[in-house]
């Protein structure tokens, strides 16, 4: 049988959903079927090195002085893809979505797949929703990661069902590493420890997780927050936590590289307070690790999680609700086991590595 020539394609590899995505996918995508390439138009980033260091083939699209000239990186893509003799162009973010249109069009025997990450339809700029709109039409298959955004998606454009699928996203179990010094500092009590792992956007609501941990220590000190990660919300939140007199129950550490193995397996409680999300690949590492989870009924997390038996799901912005079911934990280790063991088995069920892989093998050789 011929090997297929697949191209993944986004603006970016730094690390967030859609590059994890393609991670996994090639890493673990059947050699002897498919010969893979990757490809990005921007920055390069941390799983750009990862992959690079494992052996993989990424090539950056070259960049013009010119920055009109950039635009036009859809010309330097259809270089790549007559080069490499490319069969199927798998883009998973606007950018490449916009440039492997252009190329489909270019190079009509070339097949087209697009996932969309992006889980806050229809809130996004207008202009980003005009491109879409426009670019839909032309791939071959589109593919969301979870129902409720595969909903929200064909409300938005106005797309027929029979032309988007949904794949779940999968992720390969999380392999536990030694905990570092500073790991052991922070994780040196015997308090519940309640973590976060996300970049600090708005998004993430983690102002609100602030004020649910607010409402907790006016009780009790028998617990710790420990927030991972950065961004533009960060240093504002640090200083809101102060004001609210929290200091003593959260430890802030920043960007930690792999925190899902260095981290995520010293955690009691995971927690998310996003205020959307579209299939969150932090919550199926948390499930991996079977750790009790509570989290937000934003995007695919009532689908993910089922609610009172393999984590707890409590609306978006009930601060309220979520302080109350986070306290049922503190004080209920069975329970948190318990949760912890159930969404261990879930993930093994639904949302292992293998599985999205499989399903996404099975499309490329349905595009012909």
């Amino acid at each position: 049988m011929t090997k297929k020539n697949i191209l993944f394609l986004n603006g970016t590899m730094h690390i967030g959903g859609a590059e994890n995505v393609i991670a996994t996918l090639v890493r673990n995508i059947d050699k002897d079927k498919f010969n893979i390439l990757i490809c990005h138009i921007n920055q390069e980033g941390d799983v750009c090195g990862e992959l690079k260091a494992a052996g993989f083939q990424v090539i950056s699209l070259p960049k013009k002085n010119n920055k009109k000239a950039n635009y036009f990186s859809s010309l330097e893509l259809r270089r790549v893809v007559k080069k490499y003799n490319i069969d199927i162009i798998h883009s998973h973010d606007l950018a490449s979505f916009f440039d492997a249109t252009i190329c489909r069009l270019i190079i009509p025997e070339v097949r087209h797949i697009h996932t969309y990450h992006f889980g806050n339809y229809p809130y996004r700029p207008k202009r980003y929703l005009l491109m879409e709109k426009m670019l839909w039409r032309i791939p071959d298959r589109l593919v969301a990661v979870g129902n409720d955004q595969r909903k929200r998606i064909k409300k938005t454009f106005g797309i027929p069902d029979n032309r988007i699928m949904t794949i779940w996203n999968g992720i390969e179990p999380v392999q536990k590493k030694e905990v570092g010094v500073i790991r052991k500092l922070v994780f040196g009590n015997k308090k519940v420890r309640i973590g976060s792992i996300s970049t600090i956007t708005r998004q993430k609501g983690i102002g609100d997780l602030l004020k649910i941990i607010f409402e907790i220590s006016k009780k009790r000190n028998d617990f710790e927050l420990v927030i991972v990660g950065d961004g533009p919300l960060k240093n504002r939140l640090e200083s809101t936590a102060k004001e609210l007199g929290l200091e003593k129950f959260i430890t802030w550490l920043g960007w930690v590289p792999n925190a899902n193995e260095s981290i995520l397996p010293e955690l009691d409680i995971f927690v998310q307070s996003s205020h959307w999300e579209a299939m969150s690949i932090v919550i199926l590492e948390a499930m991996a690790a079977e750790k009790a989870i509570v989290a937000t009924a934003v995007g695919e997390n009532s689908e993910v999680l089922e609610d009172e038996i393999s984590g707890l799901i409590i609306p978006s912005g009930n601060i309220k609700q979520f302080a109350e079911k986070l306290e049922q934990l503190i004080d209920n280790r069975k329970l948190r086991e318990d949760l912890g063991k159930e969404a261990g088995k879930r993930f093994l069920k639904y949302f292992t590595a293998r599985k999205m892989v499989n399903e996404y093998e099975n499309l490329y050789q349905e595009v012909n």
